[in-house]
């Protein structure tokens, strides 16, 4: 390239870069998105929470597929080709793009069983001498909201496993103590299958986020996604 041409192009360039950007605007706004979308979600908030909603979003989006993983593990978006990510929990530094979808309640439940052998549980740091059971082996500290302010419980445990459906086998089972998402154990507490327990103390909410790369090249079918599940996930919680 003569140095014309190079002076040419790096003249054009953000031109062109920029007109593709409008381009891609409008699209997302007003075209038909296509392609496929790999998504990874928590495997309680995926099944309970987002697979009515992707759906719906597959019906209003003929062109769209989905390939789907729920499970209780963290992807790497990036190595393992993942287009988006739900997480639930706090944000770590990362060079990933967040935005925040919806706040989840989270309850401490066990099962009536359970209780009726376990010594007295009144205020939060009787939790200390209970049996307590865990998303995940390092993820012991427990933190409440009270009337005097934040207190945090680092819990004695039996049984760490790292899917949320298997915690609330094991506190239906009778093993221990759970802290886990209201929407997992709505229908066991209003069956009596599990107790409430330390109703005077809140459990700090959960948050769920949507992470993707950041990209200039993101499909408009993610961006599609994302913003249809913020605004169902808004309504859903505005609707409760």
């Amino acid at each position: 390239m003569t140095d014309a041409g190079r002076a040419y192009h790096q003249r054009c360039a953000p031109i062109v870069a920029e007109a593709e950007a409008a381009e891609l605007e409008v699209l997302a706004k007003t075209g038909a998105p296509t392609g496929r979308i790999r998504l990874a979600a928590a495997a309680g908030l995926g099944q309970l929470v987002l697979m009515p909603l992707l759906l719906d979003f597959l019906r209003r989006h003929p062109g769209i597929s989905l390939d789907l993983e729920f499970a209780d593990r963290r992807v790497d978006l990036i190595a393992e080709g993942f287009d988006l990510a739900i997480r639930l929990g706090e944000l770590e530094d990362s060079s990933l793009i967040a935005r925040r979808l919806a706040t989840y309640a989270r309850v401490l439940v066990a099962s009536p069983d359970y209780l009726a052998h376990a010594p007295p549980l009144d205020v939060p740091d009787d939790l200390r001498r209970h049996a307590c059971i865990l998303i995940s082996a390092d993820r012991q500290n427990w933190t409440l909201q009270t009337a005097d302010g934040d207190i945090v419980i680092r819990v004695p445990w039996r049984l760490a496993v790292q899917n949320i459906f298997s915690v609330r086998d094991a506190a239906l089972a009778g093993l221990g103590i759970a802290m886990i998402p209201a929407y997992v154990v709505n229908d066991d507490l209003a069956a009596g299958r599990l107790v409430r327990m330390l109703q005077a103390a809140t459990v700090t909410p959960v948050t769920a986020n949507a992470l993707f790369p950041p990209s200039k090249t993101q499909s408009i079918a993610v961006r599609r996604l994302i913003d249809f599940l913020v605004d169902a996930l808004r309504e859903g919680q505005s609707g409760a």
